[in-house]
């Protein structure tokens, strides 16, 4: 919480699980900041970790946020990993929800996905950003900028330094 310009400690984000059975991370705010989505990953080992993103809404004070809810299955495919949300604006002015998936249909390992979220809060058709992004290896940490209208986000599979290059594709989704 942030009172007269000064943070206070942090706290643990509870109200979904215990700790111990998985980790709470990747957070994003819509750009309204009256939701705020993020992933929740239970693990058996790191290697055996099954994420899932959800989202709480803002009801009018620090300490008013709904529960956290899933989001539904066509985003939270069964059996598939889906995680690090980022929310970015749609070239209609919808929000688009960007996110990391090892679904079929994937490029290649984990890919970077797509879901443009229209009014009243409906998930649309869930898209592969396709083969400029991501690639036969995994991509990571999709972050949009709507000032400069480009994508940010990791990827081990484009030509660079070598392991988890940070890259950056320009324009806004069809």
């Amino acid at each position: 919480k942030k009172i007269n310009n000064q943070w206070s400690p942090s706290t643990l984000f509870e109200e979904i699980e215990n700790e111990n059975e998985g980790h709470i991370a990747n957070g994003s705010y819509s750009l309204d900041k009256k939701r705020f989505y993020f992933s929740f990953c239970k693990y058996k080992g790191l290697a055996n970790a099954k994420c899932k993103i959800y989202v709480s809404s803002y009801l009018g004070d620090i300490e008013n946020w709904t529960e956290p809810e899933e989001l539904n299955k066509s985003i939270n495919l069964p059996k598939t990993n889906n995680t690090q949300p980022s929310i970015g604006r749609y070239k209609d002015g919808n929000e688009v929800l960007y996110f990391v998936s090892d679904r079929e249909g994937s490029v290649g390992g984990r890919d970077i996905w797509h879901c443009v979220i229209s009014e009243n809060e409906k998930y649309e058709e869930v898209k592969n950003c396709g083969k400029r992004i991501n690639t036969d290896r995994e991509e990571f940490s999709p972050y949009y900028d709507n000032k400069s209208n480009s994508l940010y986000f990791s990827s081990d599979g484009h030509p660079g330094f070598g392991g988890l290059d940070v890259f950056n594709a320009t324009g806004i989704g069809k």
